[in-house]
Formats: structure tokens, C-alpha cells, sequence
């Protein structure tokens, strides 16, 4: 009898183990397959923010939202934080090297060129400033070839002055292939 619950005590115990190691694993998984991954998209055109498309235009891969250590001082005005949008693959990141446009650029060599911060809206949008520069990402005139830099809509004076809708951007899952289908 006492074999008996002990061999029913060792067989609960070894599949509860591997219940653990199956979930770990499991978790694993998931937070590979739902990493912060993004496509940028303006609410006046709907024009995205390429990282690399396939044949069929869709993305090979969207784009990293990664923190950067903010300093104190700064997130006074700052309050979102400081971010860089990196893609996960290579070593390329969005950058603006001379405050007019938005160009892809070597995230080691970018230095301050590629730290941006996200200025919330009512709308759920944001507008996506450049910090070294202090102004944003507006939409495209050139069919989203080229974006260019603007003046921000961020007062703390007049919190309800309408930002224009050149000003905002959606942050939306990336247009990839399923891994589903």
C-alpha cells in the first residue's frame, strides 16, 4: 500500500516538473513571437514608415522601440522618455542627421541623431520628435519617399491646440506574413 502512494506521490510530482519546464519554454515562445515590433503610420495619408518590404510590398519586419536612459533634466519635457526606433535585424536605426528629414542610419553612429521621444495625443496618435532637434516627424509631400521635420504642436500652456493631422502617427502591428497561414 505505502509503495503504491509512494509510486503515485513520484509519478504527480515528475509530471508537475515537466508541466513547469513545458510552460518556461512555452513562455519562451510567446515573448518571441510578441515582441514590440511596429509599423508607423500618419493619420493624414496612411504613408508608413518602411523598414524592408518583400516582392509584395508587405514587411520583411517592422520597427524596435527600444528605452534609452533619459536624463533627469530632461523629462521635465520630455515625459514619455527617450526611445530609439531600431530595426531588430541589422544595425540601422531612424535618424534625422541634419534636422530636416528622416533617414536610416547606423545606430552606433548615430549618436544623439536617432533618439526621439513620442508626444501623446487625445487621439490615441502620437507625434514623434526628434530630440537633439526638437521637432517632429511630419508626413510625406513626395508619396511617402521622404519625411520631413516640423514644428511640434506641444505647448503645456495651450494643452488644447488642435495638432494637425501631418503631425500624427499611429504605432500599428507590422504588415508581415502570418505565421499562422
Amino acid at each position: 500500500m505505502y509503495k503504491k502512494i509512494a509510486l503515485l506521490l513520484m509519478v504527480s510530482l515528475t509530471g508537475c516538473g515537466t508541466h513547469i519546464a513545458e510552460k518556461k519554454s512555452s513562455d519562451n515562445e510567446f515573448e518571441k513571437e510578441n515582441n514590440s515590433l511596429f509599423t508607423f503610420r500618419n493619420i493624414q495619408s496612411g504613408f508608413m514608415i518602411y523598414n524592408a518590404l518583400d516582392q509584395q510590398g508587405r514587411e520583411t519586419t517592422g520597427w524596435e522601440v527600444v528605452e534609452v536612459d533619459t536624463p533627469l533634466e530632461a523629462q521635465v519635457t520630455d515625459q514619455s522618455g527617450w526611445i530609439i526606433i531600431r530595426n531588430p535585424k541589422t544595425d540601422q536605426c531612424l535618424g534625422t542627421p541634419d534636422g530636416r528629414v528622416l533617414l536610416k542610419l547606423k545606430c552606433d553612429s548615430a549618436g544623439n541623431k536617432a533618439i526621439f521621444t513620442f508626444i501623446p495625443s487625445t487621439t490615441g496618435a502620437v507625434q514623434i520628435k526628434s530630440v537633439p532637434y526638437a521637432r517632429c516627424i511630419t508626413d510625406s509631400k513626395d508619396s511617402g519617399l521622404s519625411f520631413p521635420l516640423g514644428k511640434c504642436i506641444a505647448d503645456a500652456g495651450k494643452p488644447y491646440e488642435v495638432v494637425p493631422q501631418m503631425n500624427l502617427w499611429m504605432l500599428n502591428p507590422p504588415n508581415v506574413r502570418s505565421p499562422v497561414t
